[in-house]
């Protein structure tokens, strides 16, 4: 766990009902902004095998994000969700931070995710923020057809 200014990042279980909550506004934002067939978000109830973080403000929860192993030293990121109420303080990339610390910390040699691609504006936040940390756009990663709708990017934790 870390805390910083009331912020504290913990591992999570997705049957807690206020990380329940987070994952559904994050699938609704998912299919609000998405095509049907470009929608890749796991519901509370299908997170086996993601090691799910929260961050809380004031040990309250107010966004998650999971590491989904992949296999070969790598790590797939799912679920980056910050509730729009505290959005503009880095909580995200906070916890992206985080991500990578608990990958390098585990012997990850790389993270993957999938996000919504340029056509679709309700994600350019979220690219903005993974090109920002360092990540590079990459062929579709494992388990994904290409898709104009998705947009793939990889961090290389190995150097």
């Amino acid at each position: 766990m870390s805390g910083v200014e009331g912020i504290t990042i913990r591992r999570a279980d997705p049957s807690e009902p206020e990380i329940a909550a987070i994952i559904a506004v994050h699938n609704a934002h998912s299919r609000l902004h998405s095509p049907e067939q470009s929608i890749h978000c796991l519901a509370a109830d299908q997170m086996q095998g993601v090691d799910l973080y929260a961050i809380c403000l004031g040990g309250v929860p107010v966004g998650c994000a999971g590491l989904k192993p992949l296999g070969d030293g790598l790590a797939e990121v799912k679920s980056v969700h910050v509730l729009e109420r505290v959005r503009g303080r880095g909580l995200s990339r906070r916890l992206m931070a985080h991500l990578v610390d608990v990958s390098r910390d585990g012997g990850i040699g790389g993270l993957v995710l999938e996000t919504g691609s340029q056509m679709l504006t309700g994600f350019d936040a979220a690219r903005r923020l993974y090109l920002s940390l360092g990540f590079v756009e990459c062929p579709p990663i494992p388990g994904y057809a290409p898709d104009p709708a998705s947009s793939f990017f990889r961090l290389d934790l190995s150097a």
